[in-house]
């Protein structure tokens, strides 16, 4: 089943540096289908399941980290 919806299609329209940070177990595997069409940038995050920042602090605000410094000279 592809993941589609207006929220989604919003999201993939914005004009800024985006990535989508996931658990790598559970149903937001599901958005990864939509996430490769719209060649959006997507992060596994090891964690049982939705609550990335709560389940694994350090591997979800790395990742955040991660984001913020290869996007600070682009952001305009």
């Amino acid at each position: 089943m592809e993941f589609t919806n207006s929220v989604g299609l919003a999201y993939s329209k914005l004009p800024i540096p985006k990535t989508y940070c996931y658990a790598n177990k559970g149903q937001q595997l599901q958005s990864l289908p939509f996430l490769a069409q719209h060649q959006l940038q997507k992060i596994a995050i090891d964690a049982a399941s939705h609550w990335v920042l709560q389940e694994n602090t350090k591997a979800a605000l790395n990742a955040l980290n991660q984001f913020i410094l290869q996007n600070t000279n682009t952001a305009k």
